[in-house]
């Protein structure tokens, strides 16, 4: 997920493509390749950092994919360990972004 200029947090382009194709059985994750993909991070990080006025930097934009992309397995892995019985969607969500943080700052 990327945080908008808004201030909300969005899924990346290709989390939401790849999401799509399983939940809903539509193909657009399975028309574009990898590499298509992995661009379309960095073409929506790089409109990210125009919209917030900071220098666009190759590198600086492939770290943050990279993180990313941790960011998105972490959220997995605690969204797995964190199995709560509870019906509060808005608790689950703040428990899985607590271990997600506590887990990132393991990183």
């Amino acid at each position: 997920m990327m945080r908008q200029p808004g201030g909300y947090i969005c899924e990346s382009e290709s989390e939401r493509l790849i999401k799509g194709s399983k939940d809903e059985g539509t193909g657009d994750a399975m028309e574009m390749s990898e590499e298509e993909l992995i661009e379309l991070d960095r073409e929506n990080i790089r409109m990210e950092m125009r919209a917030a006025g900071l220098p666009v930097d190759e590198e600086e934009v492939e770290k943050l994919r990279i993180a990313m992309l941790k960011a998105m397995v972490l959220r997995t892995i605690a969204s797995a360990a964190l199995v709560p019985e509870m019906e509060d969607e808005e608790k689950i969500h703040l428990l899985e972004a607590i271990y997600t943080n506590a887990l990132a700052s393991l990183l």
